[in-house]
This record gives structure tokens, C-alpha cells and sequence, in this order.
């Protein structure tokens, strides 16, 4: 008869735990498709470039992205790639083979690296900040203390068209964010113009544009 007892309470505990364990891991996949969710609609809304709120509004998706891809990451743990993940949240949107994830994804990759070796993933302050969409404080290196702020990778002044789009924003330090205002058409807008040209983000005419300015800075300083 004791036996019997011990036996029922032992089948109470494990189910017990069992269903414990079945629940967290249930409402951890509800959050992580949540997130992706949320992901989605961060980076795939488009802002009109002549909306004077626009800027603002597209370094604030920014922010909260960076943040959304570090709570997937503590989701995820091992198994967490950007690719894949920017690839899934395409896809809850609809917008598979009609939006650029790629070079979504290329860009994020960068910048998610970035806002770790600044240390804005692992500071209270800093991740707060992010959610909020506002401009973090660099934590760690060489650019502590400077803000963390959401520059491009082809300034406006080079092009205009796509100085909203999510896949042209670089996290940098403001000091570096004000060097790369000055940048003229460089090897490396002329190259980063190619890319986006291929992605179908940036238009051909804006691409030919830089491509022939590039070339004609080339061809003056070996004159």
C-alpha cells in the first residue's frame, strides 16, 4: 500500500515537471514568433522620404530591431542566425521575393556585430535605450562614452533616394558618423552602390550616376 502511494506521488511529480517544462517551452515559441512578428513590421515599413518625421522615424525601427534580434538570440541560444531569422520574418510578412532580404540581412549581420562590441547588448541602460528607440551610449572600446548613432552607408548628400531604407543604416560612433558625412563617391559607396543596385533597392540611373562620378574623380587625380 505504501508502495503503491509512493509510486502515485513520484507519476505526480514528473508530471508535474513534465508540464512545467512543456508550458515555458510553449510560451518561449509564442514569444520568438512574436518577435518575429514584430521584426518583420520594424524592417519592412517604408518611410516617405518626404516626410520630414522620416529620418527619426527609420533610426527608431533601427534601434528596436537591433533589440528585437537580441531577445531572439536569448531565445534561440546557439541555433540564432540573422540570415535565417531576417528570412523568417520576410516571410510572416508576405513579402518573400519582393522585398530585399539579403541585403537586410547583410546589413543587420553588420550592425548586430557592431552593437556588440559596443557593449549596448549586455548594459541595462543601453538595452533600454534600444527598446525605446533612442540613441544609445557606446559601452565598451576605443568609442566609450561617444553615442551610438545610426548613420548610412551611402550619405544622403551622395544619394537621396535611399536615405531611409533600413538595409542603408550603419550603427556608428558620432565622431565616425561625422567623418562619414564628408565621404565623397570612394571606392567604397562606389561598391556598396553596386550591391544595393543588385538588390533593386537602389535604381539604375542613381547607380550610373555614382559609378560615372567615381570614375571621373579617378580619371582627374592621375591627370
Amino acid at each position: 500500500m505504501l508502495l503503491d502511494q509512493f509510486w502515485k506521488i513520484i507519476f505526480v511529480i514528473l508530471l508535474c515537471t513534465g508540464f512545467t517544462f512543456w508550458w515555458k517551452y510553449r510560451a518561449g515559441k509564442k514569444s520568438q514568433t512574436f518577435l518575429i512578428y514584430e521584426l518583420a513590421e520594424l524592417i519592412t515599413t517604408e518611410e516617405k522620404n518626404a516626410s520630414p518625421k522620416a529620418g527619426k522615424k527609420t533610426s527608431e525601427r533601427f534601434y528596436k530591431s537591433i533589440d528585437i534580434l537580441r531577445q531572439i538570440e536569448e531565445n534561440m541560444g546557439d541555433k540564432f542566425e540573422i540570415n535565417d531569422v531576417i528570412s523568417r520574418a520576410i516571410e510572416s510578412s508576405g513579402l518573400s521575393g519582393k522585398f530585399p532580404g539579403n541585403a537586410v540581412a547583410d546589413s543587420f549581420e553588420l550592425n548586430y556585430q557592431h552593437a556588440k562590441s559596443f557593449g549596448l547588448l549586455d548594459n541595462d541602460d543601453a538595452i533600454s535605450r534600444l527598446e525605446q528607440g533612442l540613441t544609445p551610449k557606446i559601452q565598451e572600446g576605443h568609442w566609450a562614452g561617444e553615442t551610438a548613432e545610426v548613420g548610412y552607408h551611402i550619405v544622403p548628400s551622395i544619394n537621396r533616394s535611399i536615405e531611409n531604407h533600413i538595409a542603408n543604416r550603419l550603427l556608428l560612433p558620432s565622431s565616425i558618423k561625422e567623418l562619414m558625412e564628408l565621404e565623397d563617391f570612394s571606392r567604397r559607396v562606389r561598391n556598396k552602390a553596386d550591391e544595393f543596385r543588385r538588390a533593386k533597392i537602389l535604381d539604375q540611373g542613381s547607380f550610373d550616376v555614382i559609378e560615372n562620378t567615381h570614375k571621373a574623380r579617378i580619371a582627374r587625380s592621375k591627370s
